[in-house]
């Protein structure tokens, strides 16, 4: 039964990533290592496996701490975690019986052969299933089906109200029957005995002693190379975790690309009223500017009359173009402008940090070793961001010229070097020095992703991390 003074997952996360709290993380272990143990079984159906599995994916917790968000939904990610731990271990099984002519495609087609008893063909089904659940319906049907809590028990521990834990357990459960009645009619009945009769199976003393202990003694960032094999599979998996997050911020560099140009376009429409009468202007100017007079010397030396002429419409208007851009630019605010210039940061970070990442799977998961315009050299030199406008900032004077070498003088942002996939995400990996856009700056983390800060956060970021 779960006590009034038990704290539920937000506040024992929120514990553990403020202040290192082992005895949140001891009583986090205590309620999940079952479910992650069973998570790891089903998949490998091999007790010391599983048992690897279970370290592994608290590991992997300890080393994403910083990074999780003190509200995030626990039963889920450790679900999704305990999978992934165990399939890798799974393929590694396979890898070492290549000998025998396995092969993953066999392990595969058997994961969709339905023969076999009903709880083996559940076993090899419902982690599937569970995983393709709304976070918030996963988080349901573990605390009540798969750990045995009553309602106000599994409430507490996600910090809900009973009516909408019931909701989302009752709406989850329904859709978990549904699929797995897809693959056999008979699961969908055999599911909730199954789950209940697992939710009773308690694991040793011992196992949870040896999770605690590889847990606590992981400093976080600094998984030794080798190790057991938990550390190994938490590694494996950081490493997935890893390029997964390279690979969505890579996507969305395209799109990032043409947000400055958006910026400015959006902010400079105008209501069809205006925006006519500022084509007339144009058009006025334009026809002033081309009907100029032109004085041109006649055969005998002496001045013809001065005639208009007009500039052709397929040729270029040089002189007036310009014209027109400059009112284009006095017109914008320095409010946009400044935008724009952030925006750009925010793209030359995401580059840097592709960049970072690029580099890391030639140097066996390093970064590059030295500080500041140091570090962001190796990336150019070695032909990871050839670009030098992606080390400038347009708010600064800085400039590269194309194939010099990057300095502290003419690079507008700090690099921290000596770091490798393994560091904490929520390192800062590059960032604005505080002289680009003064009261606020962005930064790009060890997991590539970019965060703009502002105001005191911006000041307390460069404090703690002395940012310069």
């Amino acid at each position: 039964m779960i006590e009034q003074t038990t704290r539920s997952d937000a506040e024992l996360l929120g514990n553990f990533i403020r202040t290192s709290d082992g005895k949140a993380m001891d009583e986090l272990i205590g309620r999940y290592g079952k479910m992650v143990f069973r998570t790891g079984y089903r998949v490998l159906n091999d007790v010391h496996e599983a048992e690897d599995v279970t370290q592994a994916a608290f590991i992997v917790l300890v080393s994403k701490a910083a990074s999780l968000r003190a509200e995030c939904n626990l039963p889920a990610y450790l679900h999704g975690v305990a999978r992934r731990v165990a399939l890798n271990s799974l393929r590694s099984r396979v890898r070492r019986k290549k000998k025998e002519e396995q092969s993953m495609d066999f392990i595969q087609s058997k994961s969709q052969d339905e023969t076999g008893g009903l709880e083996e063909v559940l076993h090899r089904n419902l982690d599937m299933e569970l995983e393709k659940l709304s976070a918030i319906q996963r988080q349901a049907v573990i605390l009540r089906y798969m750990e045995g809590h009553n309602e106000k028990e599994a409430a507490k521990i996600a910090g809900c109200s009973i009516s909408a834990m019931s909701s989302r357990a009752f709406e989850g459960l329904a859709v978990l029957k549904k699929r797995l009645s897809h693959v056999n009619p008979a699961l969908g009945a055999a599911l909730i005995p199954l789950m209940d009769a697992e939710s009773k199976i308690e694991i040793s003393a011992a196992l949870l002693s040896s999770v605690k202990a590889a847990v606590l003694s992981a400093k976080v960032g600094t998984l030794a190379a080798g190790g057991s094999n938990a550390q190994i599979l938490a590694k494996g998996v950081l490493k997935m975790m890893f390029w997964r997050k390279v690979k969505i911020v890579a996507a969305a560099i395209a799109a990032t690309a043409v947000v400055p140009s958006a910026i400015i376009i959006a902010q400079n429409m105008k209501t069809p009223e205006k925006a006519s009468g500022e084509r007339g202007k144009i058009v006025s100017t334009q026809a002033e500017a081309t009907t100029q007079k032109t004085t041109v010397p006649d055969s005998q030396g002496t001045d013809a009359n001065t005639v208009p002429t007009e500039n052709p419409g397929n040729s270029k208007t040089t002189g007036v173009a310009t014209a027109d851009e400059t009112v284009v630019r006095k017109k914008m605010l320095p409010e946009q402008i400044k935008i724009s210039h952030q925006v750009q940061c925010i793209f030359n970070l995401r580059q840097i940090g592709i960049a970072v990442a690029m580099y890391s799977m030639k140097h066996n998961g390093y970064f590059p070793a030295g500080d500041g315009a140091k570090g962001l050299e190796e990336l150019r030199a070695g032909g990871y961001l050839n670009d030098t406008k992606n080390y400038t900032c347009p708010s600064t004077s800085d400039s590269i010229p194309e194939n010099s070498e990057i300095t502290d003088d003419n690079c507008s942002y700090g690099f921290r070097g000596g770091l490798t996939q393994s560091s904490p995400a929520y390192t800062p990996l590059a960032w604005d020095k505080p002289r680009n856009h003064k009261e606020c700056g962005d930064i790009v983390f060890v997991d590539c992703h970019v965060q703009g800060f502002s105001g005191e956060e911006w000041l307390k970021m460069q404090r703690k991390w002395k940012l310069e």
